[in-house]
């Protein structure tokens, strides 16, 4: 299917108190923020951070811990069969379990009944992993590893036609393809 608009698109760059984010593609799906109950963010004004780093009146700061912003289930975004995201991240830590989720649509960083597109690593050896788990179309995806910097502003891209072949799902960061280190079909729960 080809949309001509997006089927979520946030700024995330809101400010303020407010526990919400607008959706800008016309479908109405505002996110929740959800700041948890440890870490440096404990209610949604704490998660907007009002910076330099940032474009428009603020920027979401997850802190490590446990902040989501949650977009629930709404039908636009149930069972994509192909789909492209994009973000811009500044990763100041791994986040919480070693795990800094970007996108997830999924039960857990595993990607159960899912996906996820998240970075993890070691110092210097940061990476981004894609994990997608539809019954059959079972895959994971990884880029090479020292391609995600800490502290510095970097867009990332995932692109995926929604096959269930690793080979069919392609990492971008900077606008640049990277070169790939696992990519595994039938790789549930990984």
């Amino acid at each position: 299917t080809y949309f001509t608009q997006p089927a979520g698109l946030w700024h995330l760059n809101e400010g303020g108190s407010s526990a919400t984010t607008a959706d800008a593609s016309g479908n109405g799906n505002a996110g929740t923020l959800t700041p948890g109950a440890t870490g440096t963010n404990t209610t949604a004004a704490q998660m907007w951070e009002a910076t330099t780093k940032k474009l428009g009146a603020a920027a979401i700061e997850f802190d490590g811990t446990n902040d989501v912003v949650n977009f629930g289930s709404p039908a636009v975004l149930d069972d994509m069969q192909a789909f492209t995201l994009s973000a811009w991240i500044y990763p100041r830590t791994l986040g919480g379990g070693g795990a800094g989720r970007i996108f997830d649509k999924a039960l857990d960083n595993t990607s159960a009944n899912g996906w996820t597109l998240f970075f993890r690593g070691s110092a210097g050896l940061e990476y981004v992993r894609f994990n997608a788990d539809f019954g059959t179309t079972d895959l994971l995806v990884d880029s090479a590893e020292g391609t995600i910097t800490l502290n510095a502003w970097q867009h990332i891209a995932l692109t995926w036609n929604g096959s269930t072949s690793a080979a069919n799902a392609h990492i971008y960061i900077n606008g640049v393809e990277t070169a790939y280190g696992a990519a595994t079909n039938n790789a549930a729960g990984s």
